[in-house]
């Protein structure tokens, strides 16, 4: 599963991988849709068990089971502003809980990491 995708600036959808057929290419199929708006990028926990949103300034945190169930959940989401960036942009999940955000903008760039319990 790819966990990225902008529908439009006011909405948008979390993507999957189809089953290989031989060599041919494939086309990414809409996992689930989401109703956030300005999605800059996004990435999926190592067990598969989360998926994690990136916007300007905010985190949201969704259980993939639940996204892919087309459950109406409200995520768990963290606020970024304290983190000063520029224009916030990265996400991905590291090892051991860590969760690294990057931002731009400004003639340079900005790493930050974060410790994250998902229960």
């Amino acid at each position: 599963m790819q966990p990225l995708g902008k529908e439009n600036a006011a909405a948008g959808a979390v993507y999957r991988f189809p089953r290989p057929q031989g060599n041919a290419a494939a086309r990414l199929q809409i996992a689930a849709k989401v109703p956030v708006a300005r999605i800059t990028d996004a990435d999926g926990s190592a067990d598969g068990a989360w998926v994690v949103l990136r916007t300007n300034d905010e985190l949201l945190f969704y259980r993939t089971l639940d996204l892919l169930a087309g459950a109406r959940v409200e995520p768990q989401r963290f606020n970024l502003r304290a983190l000063g960036e520029p224009q916030g942009e990265g996400v991905t999940f590291g090892a051991d809980g860590m969760v690294y955000v990057t931002g731009e903008g400004n003639g340079g760039g900005t790493l930050a990491t974060l410790r994250c319990t998902l229960r």
